[in-house]
């Protein structure tokens, strides 16, 4: 069985309101299986690993072989829990930790 390569987003979520990991992480799923189906669900296997509700980032992991779906799909995102939220990709990493120093600086 062959490793996963991944690669890492960092994200920014414009919204009023309060958001939390599992909303976030929710909404991508349900984004991704309505504009391209069950197969890139399970192919990209997108999960939020990092988020701060302060400052509203988070870092999303995914498939390398899809990350074009899923910027796609982060783009389209117009609610999150009801209220209007939209998502901005602020830069693509192969690893987590080059994107959590990125954060600190």
């Amino acid at each position: 069985m062959k490793r996963r390569i991944w690669r890492y987003l960092l994200v920014i979520v414009l919204s009023n309101e309060k958001i939390t990991k599992d909303s976030l992480n929710s909404t991508l799923f349900q984004n991704l299986r309505y504009l391209y189906g069950e197969q890139i669900v399970v192919k990209t296997w997108p999960k939020v690993i990092y988020f701060n509700p302060k400052s509203k980032e988070a870092i999303i992991r995914c498939s390398h072989n899809a990350i074009n779906e899923v910027r796609a799909s982060l783009a389209l995102i117009t609610k999150i829990n009801d209220h209007t939220a939209a998502i901005h990709v602020i830069r693509v990493s192969g690893t987590s930790k080059s994107l959590k120093g990125f954060l600190e600086n």
